[in-house]
């Protein structure tokens, strides 16, 4: 109910972009919008490719842990398992679950600090995955933005679920130079969710 209250915007978006952890916070931003009476938007996971718990279950078909240290910058999204709870909210209703390279999420926290926006590694992800799937010639960012039917009528729902929580990391972060979307392949990866229904091959090369 409060992130329900926190997202009621005036205009309904086409795409909500959800960072995983143990679904959580993406399930109940799914149940809010499933009680609207509007068409719902495609709900998109996100989590990073060392702890894409969401991404293995949705592949398995059942939910799935994820072997490993779950070593990630993303901190707050290093969970192994889907929460029980969640996962089946999340497995009837999202379109894509996709495994990021941490340097996006990166991207995200200095794209948004150049609009005066604080976020961390977890908020910072979303915005570094949108612009990535839209700049990147990379073809799994090319065959996502398709399926999405992500374009310039298009709008994006992005939580900031977090500020800096890890002052040191994001200092280091702002630091560093901006990774080029344009020039850069082999960023992420995806799984699709039983929301859609379209089979995409993915480019296997690195």
């Amino acid at each position: 109910e409060t992130m329900g209250r926190s997202i009621d915007i005036p205009i309904h978006p086409s795409h909500v972009l959800l960072q995983m952890g143990v679904g959580s916070m993406a399930a109940a931003v799914v149940g809010h919008f499933t009680a609207l009476p509007q068409k719902l938007p495609k709900f998109v996971v996100l989590e990073p490719k060392n702890a894409a718990c969401g991404f293995e279950s949705a592949k398995k078909g059942e939910l799935t842990e994820v072997a490993g240290d779950l070593e990630t910058m993303i901190a707050g999204l290093a969970c192994g398992i889907p929460s029980s709870i969640a996962w089946p909210i999340l497995e009837a209703h999202v379109t894509a679950f996709v495994s990021l390279d941490d340097q996006l999420a990166g991207n995200g926290m200095r794209l948004l600090k150049r609009h005066h926006v604080e976020a961390g590694e977890c908020g910072g992800a979303a915005a570094g995955f949108l612009e990535y799937v839209m700049m990147s010639r990379c073809a799994n960012a090319a065959a996502l933005r398709k399926m999405l039917e992500l374009g310039p009528e298009s709008k994006v729902l992005v939580i900031n679920t977090e500020g800096a929580t890890d002052p040191e990391n994001y200092q280091l972060q702002l630091s560093l130079p901006h990774v080029n979307p344009a020039e850069s392949t082999g960023l992420l990866s995806f799984q699709l969710g039983r929301a859609c229904h379209v089979p995409l091959e993915q480019d296997t090369k690195k």
